[in-house]
């Protein structure tokens, strides 16, 4: 029989001739409608409880002689009483408060697709041989009716309408619910003829692909060619969810109806290795080996479908099984050439502490080569001795529960722990003709609900479904092509799968089909750590490995690292799930569930939220490899908070454009935040396994950020059984963290658990890590005062057993060792006495920290290295990088010397930190406008002739002006503005009427910049020439010849006309800056050393052999005139003389 739900109370439900209401909230009304007054009270494929809240809601009803109205706090829904047709626009409407306070509404007026305008999306079933950033989630335009393209359950109009009529029911076994096959009788034509086409509502589809047979199955009407519609007297159950923008709640009461998104076991959120190869066992061992040996965190083993017998030579001939599958794809059976005793494999990888997971096609049933075959042919009334397959049947519960008892659960007992569910065989002709079923849901739920999990929790790999696939939680988004453009839109597409409660998609990490390029791995790998899952994957080709190893050693440290950081983010995750099971808020969330009114919150739809305190927005496009930056990358920073950088502290609360290099990556946290972390282990070997354990210790990475007060919790259970489902919380645990901060001591309070459970540590140790903050000058644990030790990264924390302090410099952490372990049920107090206040200018500057600023310059330096040998710059032209990357580790050393560090690093005028952005002559406007991008609050300084460009999205701040260079006095500014004069002059070299160039000079490193002036092309010579060929020779055309410091031709013409002034300027530029060392040119060319003597030689001796030749000319030609001038003389006196004689 079916299972009878638990209703509200009488009073919720109101009837009216055909039609029932029933108020399941404020803001959720079921709506049915029945020509015969029978309606739905049992569980369906989707609803799974309709007891949304333990008090009915208020309401209020009235009736007149035409109308119903039922009245809520925000919905409003008219009736017809003498309607004799299902819900139509003429019959029916619902009012929304969308948004009380400003007094918006929407109506509901029944028209068919109406409810789709405004929908937020939801997801598909998979991403399979997807590069598409633009897979098509508005599911009236998507083509694909085997995608199960299923709409969410919000809109920005503000309501959404979800129709269960029909849908297949459970029955009532409480050990395993079956479906139930109801089929429906084709509707009398003529009550599909009076629907007009306008009123024709979707039978139960939203596009539509749907042929005649599955239509009249449902009982709807039918026109050819694809056209399925409710009649006017079909049955109607509809769900019309009235939250307005109200999202959050929405998906509360969305999980309250369709059951709530489990909570996966602690360990799913570990690391997953996973490759379609064909490894023996001693091979998985050498990996997880590997693993070991290059500390690199591992947790879960999946092994994909060579693990069982597989018949590649058969296959490779076309041939096929007796289910008319390909055959060898679906397997039960170890092959012994490659797993000879699974059993102690599975025993090896438990002590280890790792997880199993197995593949699984199972389309062909049982075979006679399956171990159990046999056992499965008996329980199914097959003789064996006739060699004929167990054929697959899901609906059938007999080969259901056979196939369980018999087949899956005694390789369960040996060790697998999950199943791949990898079906891959069509959604259509497997279900027997019930209607609105398909078997990628179906499989997932027999999987799902296998009574032998007995009180473990069920955790399957396997795709969406459709609407009410959340209680399966974890999908495998399927074999994507690796490319930017997957890469982007992977994430919003798991953002977005939470607007249906699917909030646990595992992607295969780099890509499937094929070997992704290094930095597009390394931001696959980044976007993982942030992502539900993290699971490498990809198919069978000796090119293709996912293992971070395999790749290029200096992309290694990065990709292990975050790896790294994927595992220590375990407790984090684990709370963040523990709060989706309880709100149904998915841990990748879109902005626009806590901003629903900011139209950034939906437009800046590859950032999301990571659970409650970090938004994150992945990296998905190339970094420049001139600068090796992803220039103005694009992040909303949510108003009402301060946002500071997971991993540098850069503090910011408002939208930018910003850059970051390959090791960074958009992570923010509002400040405040404590984080919950794995601190690191004491051995590479303890990575293995490590995320199903329950923490005995724990990291508190704090994230001041100038917050005098911060907080944050974790949550533990077991991990592993349903015991979390108890509602008293009798079988968990909460932790809560708070730090407050008065003048300049800090108090830090590790509170004691709320609950308890057997598995839950009696006592703890812990560390705790208060960044972005100046020195301690004492600290205390429960009163008692505990000792500073030097920082020291790779033994703080693993050998000593006493309660210690340090200081790191090169983070501004003040990290606290807690070593003695310390009882849950005891409240911690901590008090650190500051040397600072945590609002000191130099911890706050924005939008760059000193963090970000620092592993800048050690990136630089360590740039300049790998040039050597190559481009050689000299360690000796770069004093001041070389001392600004090391001002972290002087800090370490020296804590009391912070903040004289920090003054001296930042008056350096380290690069990085822009107060100027000057254009430098009237050309390069272009470099401005990239640069303001970058750092909007810097002065911008221009030479004369540049004019002001919408670009720059503010006006010049000051020009360079000509005062008289003849005089040899320097240009001055039209404003007074602050600039380094003690560090950099400069000099108008206006002369040149085309440039307006401003040259500059470095005192401190004897560095002349000029731009277009001068060109070099240097150690060219005839071979040079013969190898490159005509363009060489164009270059060398253009810059005279093989100076290192030369002119090009083209400007000869535009010297020459004031060659006077050109020489006076360049008499002035040398005289000025003699004996200057380097020289930085045109497009950031240099010459490093003796600079002035090549520029002598180059550009300066080509002015003046310019200079002498013009002279030259205008002397000859001077002479030529006075000549010529003396003949025109002479014989005009000759010819006069002669007329007079005459």
């Amino acid at each position: 029989m079916p299972e009878i739900l638990l209703l509200l109370s009488s009073a919720s439900i109101i009837y009216e001739g055909q039609a029932r209401f029933t108020i399941l909230s404020a803001q959720l009304i079921r709506l049915e409608w029945s020509s015969t007054k029978e309606f739905v009270d049992e569980k369906t494929w989707l609803v799974q409880s309709r007891q949304i809240q333990p008090i009915p809601p208020s309401f209020t009803v009235m009736r007149n002689d035409t109308h119903l109205r039922i009245d809520t706090d925000f919905v409003t829904l008219e009736y017809l009483r003498n309607a004799t047709t299902t819900f139509s626009q003429h019959n029916i409407r619902v009012t929304v408060r969308v948004n009380i306070i400003k007094g918006d509404i929407v109506v509901w007026n029944a028209i068919p697709g109406e409810e789709y305008d405004g929908n937020l999306l939801g997801t598909l079933r998979t991403l399979d041989g997807s590069r598409d950033p633009k897979l098509e989630l508005d599911c009236r335009n998507q083509p694909r009716d085997d995608l199960h393209c299923t709409y969410g359950v919000i809109s920005r109009r503000g309501y959404v309408l979800i129709d269960d009529t029909h849908r297949p029911q459970l029955d009532n076994d409480s050990r395993w619910p079956w479906i139930i096959n109801k089929q429906y009788s084709p509707p009398n034509p003529n009550h599909c003829q009076i629907v007009s086409i306008e009123e024709r509502r979707n039978c139960g589809t939203s596009s539509n692909n749907i042929n005649q047979h599955e239509c009249e199955l449902r009982g709807c009407c039918f026109l050819f060619p694809s056209s399925c519609f409710y009649s006017s007297q079909s049955q109607q159950d509809l769900y019309l969810f009235g939250h307005g923008h109200a999202y959050s709640q929405a998906l509360f009461e969305f999980t309250r109806l369709a059951g709530s998104i489990p909570l996966p076991p602690r360990y799913i959120f570990g690391i997953f290795f996973s490759r379609y190869w064909a490894y023996a066992e001693y091979e998985e061992r050498q990996i997880i080996t590997e693993y070991i040996q290059h500390d690199i965190p591992l947790d879960v083993l999946v092994i994909d479908m060579d693990w069982h017998k597989t018949f590649y030579k058969l296959l490779s001939n076309g041939t096929q099984d007796q289910a008319d599958q390909e055959i060898g794809w679906t397997g039960y059976t170890f092959d012994k050439h490659l797993f000879s005793n699974p059993v102690k494999f599975f025993q090896w990888c438990k002590q280890l502490g790792l997880k199993n997971a197995l593949n699984l096609h199972p389309a062909s049933g049982i075979h006679p080569w399956e171990k159990k075959y046999k056992a499965m042919a008996y329980a199914m009334g097959i003789d064996p001795s006739t060699g004929h397959y167990v054929p697959f049947n899901i609906t059938d519960k007999h080969y259901s529960l056979s196939l369980s008892d018999i087949v899956l659960n005694p390789l369960q007992q040996v060790g697998v722990d999950f199943w791949w569910l990898d079906w891959q065989q069509g959604e259509k002709g497997w279900m027997n003709d019930i209607p609105y079923t398909n078997p990628t849901f179906w499989l997932n739920h027999i999987f799902f609900t296998d009574p032998y999990h007995q009180d473990k929790r069920a955790v399957i790999l396997h795709r969406w479904g459709g609407l009410g696939n959340h209680r399966y939680q974890v999908g495998f988004s399927g074999d994507v092509i690796p490319s930017w453009d997957t890469l982007s839109f992977q994430p919003r597409f798991t953002a977005t799968s939470a607007n249906v409660g699917y909030g646990y998609w595992s992607h295969d990490l780099g890509g499937h089909t094929e070997q992704p390029d290094p930095e597009l791995y390394i931001r696959w790998i980044q976007w993982g750590t942030f992502s539900p899952m993290f699971r490498t994957h990809c198919t069978k080709n000796a090119n293709n490995d996912r293992r971070l190893w395999t790749f290029p050693w200096i992309y290694q440290n990065n990709l292990a690292r975050f790896t790294r950081l994927r595992q220590s983010l375990i407790p984090y995750l684990y709370t963040a799930a523990r709060y989706t099971y309880d709100s149904g808020l998915s841990i990748v969330l879109p902005l626009y569930y806590y901003y629903p009114e900011h139209d950034e919150a939906y437009s800046y739809s590859n950032q999301y939220y990571f659970g409650q305190n970090i938004f994150v927005s992945p990296i998905t496009q190339p970094i420049n490899t001139t600068t090796g930056l992803v220039h103005n990358w694009p992040i909303w920073f949510p108003p009402d908070f301060q946002w500071v950088n997971f991993f540098n502290s850069d503090l910011s609360s408002t939208s930018t454009m910003k850059s970051f290099t390959i090791d960074e990556m958009p992570v923010y946290a509002q400040v405040g935040s404590i984080i919950p972390l794995l601190p690191e282990p004491k051995s590479s070997r303890e990575r293995i396994g490590r995320a199903q354990q329950i923490p005995q210790s724990l990291l508190l990475y704090t994230l001041i950020g100038g917050s005098s007060k911060g907080k944050g919790y974790v949550y533990d259970d077991d991990g592993s059984t349903m015991a979390y489902q108890d509602s008293s919380h009798s079988a968990s645990a909460i932790t809560y963290f708070y730090y407050s901060v008065s003048v300049n001591t800090l108090q830090f309070t590790i509170s004691a658990a709320s609950g308890y459970f057997p598995t839950f540590p009696t006592s703890r140790t812990y560390e705790i890590h208060l960044r972005g903050i100046f020195p301690a000058t004492n600290v205390r644990i429960n009163n008692i005062n505990i000792s500073f030790e030097p920082f020291h990264e790779l033994i703080n924390g693993q050998n000593s057993i006493t309660n210690s302090y340090t200081y790191d410099g090169s983070t501004l952490s003040i990290i606290i060792y807690i070593r003695q372990a310390v009882s849950t049920s005891e409240l911690v107090e901590i008090e650190v006495e500051l040397s600072e206040s945590i609002s000191d200018p130099l911890l706050v500057r924005t939008p760059i920290s000193f963090i970000s600023l620092l592993n800048r310059c050690q990136l630089a330096k360590a740039r300049l290295d790998y040039e050597w040998g190559i481009r050689t710059v000299y360690m000796d032209d770069y004093p001041l990088l070389l001392n600004a990357a090391a001002t972290g580790l002087r800090i370490t050393h020296r804590p009391s010397t912070a903040k004289k560090e920090l003054n001296a690093f930042y008056n350096k005028r380290i690069p990085g930190e822009v107060k100027y952005i000057v254009i430098p002559n009237k050309h390069h406007t272009f470099w401005a406008i990239a640069f303001l991008k970058e750092y909007p609050s810097s002065y911008l300084i221009a030479t004369e002739g540049v004019k002001y460009d919408d670009r720059f999205n503010k006006y010049i701040d000051a020009y360079f002006t000509n005062n008289g260079l003849s005089n040899n006095t320097n240009c001055l500014m039209d404003k007074s503005i602050e600039w380094p004069f003690n560090e950099i002059s400069y000099y108008c070299f206006y002369s040149v009427e085309m440039l307006y160039e401003v040259v500059f000079y470095h005192k401190s490193s004897s560095t002349l910049i000029l731009t277009d002036l001068a060109f070099n092309y240097s150690e060219i010579g005839e071979q040079a020439i013969r190898a490159e060929g005509y363009l060489l020779r164009f270059y060398l055309w253009l810059a005279d010849g093989y100076h290192q410091a030369s002119v090009t031709k083209p400007y000869k013409y535009f010297f020459r006309k004031r060659i006077d002034l050109v020489k006076n300027d360049f008499d002035q530029l040398m005289n000025r800056y003699e004996n200057f060392n380097r020289l930085i040119m045109a497009h950031g060319t240099v010459i490093p050393y003796n600079g002035y003597n090549l520029f002598k030689l180059g550009t300066y001796q080509f002015f003046m052999d310019l200079y002498k030749k013009e002279k030259q000319t205008k002397y000859k030609s001077s002479l030529m005139k006075k000549i010529g001038f003396a003949i025109i003389i002479g014989a005009s006196i000759f010819i006069i003389s002669k007329f007079v004689r005459s």
